[in-house]
């Protein structure tokens, strides 16, 4: 088609689009730099460019080009959750490479970004309160927050649009109303974490339109509840049980899904070896080249013998 129309940018922008989604990153960003050529007026060439960035772990040239995006359409959702997605994976990127304060203001930055989302519109709820989730549950994981002011603010934004909700399935290790306490030197973290299983949670009962959606929502709520479960203190053996729960209901809805086993293994591992090695076997059964697993099965099997 771009042989007798070589100035046509929709079929450029289509191209590049076929192209992202073949993994073909370096041929895409060439064909969307050619259609927003033809066409600088067209943001979605912008967009589609912006998200191969992103995928291509260009995560500061993403931000800026959906900023520049929403400059003109402030509210464009795809525009808008795909700026909180890039925020998140920015800051999971700063994180590891040892830039704590500077994945904190990302972290933050994707949560504001989701709320404006929330504000705009209500489609796409759920797309909005998983990155949402995800972005407090890596600032509750965080030793030390720098930018606490900033983070509560944040936080009790959150905390006002889940005001009217409760989760009987929370409520055995969390007290409600969820509420910062000041005698705490980790308090700001495990508040963090509280909001963002309560936003998991919420999640879940949005409902979804098939069960791999529904399975991933029951699979982030159960690594959150396993990770808040190794906090300690009292809470810590109904947590634990409660991630079990939740990883059982994502593995009846995707049984097929590695890493939904991995995790069922890793949270049976001290407690129930025996489920946890089964688990393992599953997952290798399901995608044999994981040498991890391998490693936790022989550490399971050693101790057997």
């Amino acid at each position: 088609a771009l042989r007798s129309e070589p100035e046509d940018s929709l079929l450029w922008l289509r191209l590049g689009e076929a192209y992202s989604k073949a993994g073909r990153f370096a041929a895409a960003v060439k064909a969307l730099e050619r259609a927003r050529e033809l066409d600088p007026e067209d943001w979605i060439s912008s967009y589609f460019l912006g998200e191969v960035r992103r995928q291509m772990g260009q995560f500061q040239e993403a931000i800026d080009m959906f900023v520049a995006i929403l400059e003109h359409t402030s509210s464009e959702l795809r525009v808008l959750l795909s700026l909180a997605q890039s925020y998140l994976e920015f800051g999971r990127a700063q994180l590891a490479a040892g830039f704590s304060a500077r994945a904190e203001s990302s972290f933050v930055a994707s949560v504001r970004v989701t709320l404006r989302s929330i504000d705009y519109t209500p489609g796409f709820r759920r797309i909005a309160w998983k990155v949402s989730a995800d972005a407090l549950y890596e600032l509750s994981r965080l030793a030390t927050l720098a930018y606490s002011d900033e983070i509560l603010k944040t936080i009790e934004d959150v905390l006002k649009l889940l005001a009217d909700y409760s989760s009987s399935r929370l409520s055995a290790f969390i007290p409600f109303p969820v509420t910062l306490s000041d005698d705490d030197p980790y308090a700001m973290g495990k508040f963090a974490s509280q909001v963002a299983l309560l936003a998991y949670d919420y999640r879940i009962t949005l409902g979804s339109l098939d069960d791999t959606a529904s399975a991933s929502a029951y699979y982030d709520l159960g690594m959150a509840l396993c990770s808040y479960a190794r906090t300690g203190g009292k809470s810590q053996d109904a947590a634990q049980k409660n991630a079990v729960i939740c990883l059982k209901e994502a593995l009846r809805l995707d049984p097929y899904n590695r890493r939904y086993w991995n995790t069922f293994g890793n949270a049976l591992f001290v407690e129930q070896p025996k489920t946890a090695q089964h688990a393992y076997i599953r997952a290798l059964e399901i995608d044999s080249k994981v040498s991890l697993l391998r490693s936790r099965l022989r550490i399971i099997l050693t101790a057997a013998l």
